[in-house]
């Protein structure tokens, strides 16, 4: 316990000495970066591997190698061990994750990606050491070929793939990064009858805090100006008077029909009677009814999760065009409804902004964050909207069904290439048509599958989102 406040002691004094705009910089490595050179590492080592393969695996195409290491030759049988031995590392290492990815999905019952490659480069290997040692086994010694710069040239060019796609999002995080750091880093507060300014993550419940003109609101919270002194006074909503027995049957019907409008009443009791009434709203953009009503159009539900009373949340859900709402939600119970619509069969995708939306946004399959709220809440999120307008929600599924069409299409065209080819590849047709596929047209066949699958995956460059 000595250990533990000395360090939370050491923590303040520093940042209580430090300027209040010095950056604090962590001796923390980026996971993205860190990712990236490793995949690029062993995209450099399959690389390497992948030159003295092909050079060995097809020695006819290289004068100087030829006759070096002539067909039928016993140098060029040991070449092919060394080989041979050397893609061991590189299915080990540089194809690692396709093995724990295919084994994933495995035991999830599903295939994926991993699932292709690595079967494709297993089988390549397989192959080839049975026919480096066991020829005889091969009805025709013209199928004994081996096919180790498939397992090593497949590995690297993935392997290079995945590497450039962690540098793509990469650079989306640190995007992001940017419209987080726009967030203030400090508040004005008063403490002991003076204004101080201090780190945003320093403000403590019961801060007063002062939001000066030009200033943004540094949390979320209550704002009231003004102390009446020495009497106690109260501000807050309908369950907060009816929890401390405050009387509001004198602004029962004008608090009715503020609800009705789609407004929050707050009420000011002072010394245990009702003082006033003040109206809260959220101003609804004039495209959040238009948004939702595509939503809908795309067999999309759209459910309304709110703090607000259920006489202002039908209020507002009716202006909006939402049939479903969930009202009287406290900050704490946001997640369990999210897992109550679960429950349901349903797949929840959250749109939020705060910070009390944040333990929702994980509950959620799908957790969308506006990009003008808090840090807390994108952090949260699986989606983060640039602007605050509910439009970007309608974009985002369509460019999602759009790119799950396309992997699909992709999958598809992959798998009938490898179902077609493959057969053929091992000599099904052999002994009744006397029909093998050479290397040259299965390395022509393959290039050609990643050139079509890159074709199809790049036509989402050019998608664009049917406006709403």
């Amino acid at each position: 316990m000595e250990v533990k406040k000395s360090c939370h002691d050491a923590d303040h004094d520093l940042h209580k000495h430090m300027p209040i705009d010095t950056p604090v910089d962590y001796p923390k490595e980026n996971e993205a970066e860190f990712e990236y050179r490793t995949l690029m590492n062993k995209w450099w080592f399959a690389a390497a591997v992948s030159i003295p393969t092909i050079l060995v695996s097809y020695p006819d195409w290289f004068p100087l190698i030829k006759d070096w290491l002539p067909m039928e030759s016993t140098a060029l049988w040991w070449s092919r061990v060394i080989v041979a031995i050397l893609t061991i590392p590189v299915l080990a290492w540089s194809g690692r994750q396709f093995f724990t990815g295919m084994w994933e999905g495995l035991k999830h019952r599903s295939a994926n990606m991993h699932t292709l490659i690595s079967t494709g480069v297993s089988a390549a290997w397989i192959y080839s050491i049975i026919a480096l040692f066991w020829p005889e086994w091969f009805p025709d010694q013209a199928m004994a070929e081996v096919y180790y710069d498939v397992t090593t040239v497949v590995t690297a060019l993935v392997v290079l793939g995945m590497a450039m796609e962690v540098k793509a999002k990469g650079r989306s995080s640190e995007a992001i990064k940017k419209l987080i750091g726009l967030q203030p880093k400090t508040a004005h507060v008063i403490r002991n009858d003076q204004e101080m300014e201090i780190l945003v993550e320093d403000i403590v419940i019961g801060d007063i805090v002062v939001v000066k003109p030009g200033e943004k609101l540094a949390i979320d919270g209550v704002v009231v100006e003004g102390w009446i002194e020495g009497r106690h006074t109260l501000f807050g909503n309908l369950r907060l008077m009816k929890k401390e027995g405050i009387p509001l049957e004198v602004w029962q019907d004008y608090a009715a029909r503020l609800a009705d409008e789609g407004k929050t009443p707050m009420f000011l009791a002072v010394d245990g009677m009702p003082a006033g009434i003040l109206a809260v709203a959220d101003t609804l953009k004039e495209d959040s009814a238009e948004a939702i009503c595509q939503m809908k159009k795309m067999g999309l539900e759209v459910v309304m999760i709110t703090g607000d009373n259920e006489r202002t949340a039908k209020a507002i859900a009716k202006q909006v065009g939402i049939d479903r709402l969930l009202a009287d939600v406290l900050p704490q119970d946001k997640a369990e409804n999210v897992r109550k619509l679960q429950a349901e069969g349903k797949k929840v995708a959250m749109v939020g902004d705060g910070i009390n939306d944040a333990p929702a946004l994980t509950q959620a399959d799908i957790g969308i964050a506006i990009g003008t709220g808090t840090d807390v809440a994108i952090e949260a999120s699986d989606i983060t909207l640039i602007k605050g307008s509910l439009k970007g929600v309608v974009y985002a599924i369509q460019i999602s069904r759009a790119t799950m069409r396309n992997v699909y299409q992709n999958l598809f065209g992959a798998f009938i290439y490898n179902m077609l080819g493959l057969p053929v590849a091992l000599g099904i047709l052999y002994p009744f048509l006397g029909v093998l596929l050479s290397p040259l047209i299965a390395a022509a066949a393959m290039a050609f599958s990643s050139v079509t699958v890159i074709a199809n995956a790049n036509r989402l460059r050019r998608f664009k989102p049917k406006e709403v």
